[in-house]
This record gives structure tokens, sequence and C-alpha cells, in this order.
């Protein structure tokens, strides 16, 4: 991999089909976009001899989501959570500063709501806004988020809403 990364070995991975300009890959990876396990059996030769082994089904459902999601907008070089691309987005499209509820403060509003069932679709949305407005996505802080996204004290929830939130700008 050209750039220094050491973060998830899959995430790795998903950057590696990236710059060997792998579309055939990437192409079988978004048909999974929403989509349950297996509905793409052609998905499994390249997600099942990267997945960890004695995941819940839950981390399963994390690796296929985060490898669709990839695929739809495979950028690199994102850093922060959603809440941060969020609040980027939101001062790309010019929202930032109004009074009122922006579209992109009620997109993340959704997401902080979202259950398991639904996650996907919003996160779908959210990244292909980014993808419009070419925002890069830290894949490895979306991979280790939705693994805690169940967690009862709702950790990753809170940090995307500071993120968003917050009047600091991370660097």
């Amino acid at each position: 991999m050209s750039d220094d990364r050491t973060g998830d070995p899959f995430i790795t991975y998903l950057h590696d089909l990236r710059e060997e300009r792998n579309l055939g890959a990437l192409a079988t990876l978004r048909r999974g976009l929403g989509r349950p396990i297996g509905a793409v059996p052609e998905m499994f030769r390249y997600i099942v001899p990267r997945l960890p082994r004695n995941m819940s089904s839950w981390d399963e459902r994390v690796y296929y989501t985060v490898a669709s999601l990839f695929a739809m907008h495979p950028s690199p070089g994102g850093h922060g959570n959603i809440g941060y691309t969020l609040n980027e987005l939101e001062r790309a499209t010019g929202q930032s500063g109004g009074e009122g509820v922006s579209s992109v403060e009620r997109r993340l509003l959704t997401l902080l709501k979202s259950d398991t069932e639904t996650l996907s679709e919003h996160l779908r949305q959210v990244i292909s806004l980014a993808s419009s407005k070419d925002l890069p996505i830290d894949w490895d802080a979306l991979l280790w988020d939705l693994k805690g996204w169940n967690r009862e004290d709702r950790g990753v929830q809170k940090r995307w809403a500071e993120s968003f939130w917050s009047k600091e700008e991370e660097e």
C-alpha cells in the first residue's frame, strides 16, 4: 500500500483493491449495498478469507456493510468519525451556522437514532453525500465505530454527536 496506514487489515485490503484498480471486485462489493449477507454470493470470495475468526453475527454484518460502503466511495485519507465527516459536509454545502436544523444535521440525527436494521441504509445516504462533495471517509474509524454501535452506553453515537457539534476543528 502506498500510504502509511496502520489500521485494520480488512480496511488495508479494501484500500489495496482501490489502489490496484480492481474495479470488478469493487463493483461486486457495491452490489451488496443494503442486501443481507449471502444475497450477493460473489462477495464471499473477497470478504470471507479476510474475516476475523469467531466473531459475532453483528460484527460479520459490519464487515459486509463497510465493504459495500467502501466500494461505493473508495476514498483514501479520511480522518475522524462520521460526525466529523458530516460537520465537514455541512460546511462544504454552506449550511453551517444557519438558523434551525440543516438537512445535514437531520441526517446525523437520523443516524444517531438508527437501529441495526436501518443503520446501513442511513449510512449509505451519508456516504453518498460525502462522495458527492469528494469528502474522504476514515474507514478504519467507521469499522471500529460500527462494531460498537450496540453498546448500552451509546458511546459511538455520543462521539459522533460531539464531533458534529464541536466548535473546534479536528486536525
